[in-house]
Formats: C-alpha cells, structure tokens, sequence
C-alpha cells in the first residue's frame, strides 16, 4: 500500500517534497530503495559541499571538496554493493575535470573583499553543483549495475555539464528556502 506525503517544507540534503512511502518495506524493490538511500547520501554531501566550499582559504576549498566528493562516493557504491578503490575513484574525479573551473573560482579568494562576497558564494554554489553531478554520474553508474573499474568518463563527461546545471539550480532553490 503506497501512501503519498506532502511537506511544505524541504532541506537541502532531503530529496523531492512528494514521496512514496511503503508501509512494508518488504515490498519496495530493492533498486528504489538503493536510490532513494543514495539520494539523501548525496543530498547529505551537497550540504557539506556548500559548506565547505564557503571555507575562505583558496586550496584548501578545493581539498575539503574532493575529499567531500570521494566520501560521497564510496558511501554510493557501499550502498550498491560496490567494492571502492580510493585511488580509481580519484582518477576518476580528475579525469571528469573542471578542475580549471574549480580553481579559478577558489582563486577569486585571493582578491580582497571578493570572499565577503562573490568568490565564498560562487564556489560554494559550484561545489555543491558539481557534488550533486558526481553523485548523480555514480548513482546511475551503479544502479546500471557498472563498478568503478568500467566507469566510462567519456561518456560522463558528455553528461557532467547538463547535471552541473542542475546541481546550480538544486542550490539555488535550497538558497531561497533556506
């Protein structure tokens, strides 16, 4: 029996305000419910993406954010099942790129009065932006029943800058909520 639940209202790291809920969770397809787990593991990590990402010391942004991100998907593929290899996944997440991006934003810190502005919320936004991609690329990846030794990154990157948009719109919304 599925019972629809409405909020009114959402945090960042919580997925879509209408949900499905099953009173037996016997008979929710195992898939549905790896999604929707992996889900609130990247919603969680998007959190702490913008968070950190606001951190006003150029580099070490971009440190606390990939670490964020390899966190991320190791807690993915734990929930698929997946064995995890740090050093697959940070090959990966270098050959995914916006590494240029990444840094040009967390150098924008080095020019005074920009981090009380533009440079902590704009590479806050992207970090979580670009959270929200590599977990959405790895949650399909895996749900598709793939591993970390057949990622296709081609492929991935072809789809990178469509879920990065997204991610930008996911954190602007939870901006206006918030």
């Amino acid at each position: 029996m599925s019972v629809t639940v409405q909020r009114t209202r959402r945090r960042l790291y919580e997925t879509p305000t209408t949900e499905n809920c099953v009173n037996d969770e016997a008979a929710m397809p195992e898939s549905r419910e790896h999604w929707r787990r992996s889900d609130h593991i990247i919603y969680d990590n998007i959190f702490w993406s913008a968070s950190l990402g606001a951190v006003p010391l150029p580099g070490i942004d971009l440190l606390l954010v990939s670490t964020i991100q390899l966190k991320m998907i190791n807690q993915i593929a734990m929930e698929y099942g997946q064995p995890f290899s740090r050093y697959r996944a940070k090959a990966i997440l270098g050959a995914l790129g916006g590494g240029g991006a990444v840094a040009g934003l967390s150098l924008l810190k080095l020019i005074p009065g920009v981090v009380s502005f533009g440079g902590g919320v704009s590479f806050a936004i992207y970090a979580s932006a670009s959270t929200y991609a590599v977990g959405k690329l790895f949650q399909r990846h895996f749900e598709a029943g793939g591993s970390l030794t057949d990622f296709d990154t081609a492929a991935a990157k072809k789809e990178l800058p469509q879920l990065v948009e997204e991610g930008k719109r996911q954190a602007r919304m939870a901006k206006k909520r918030a």
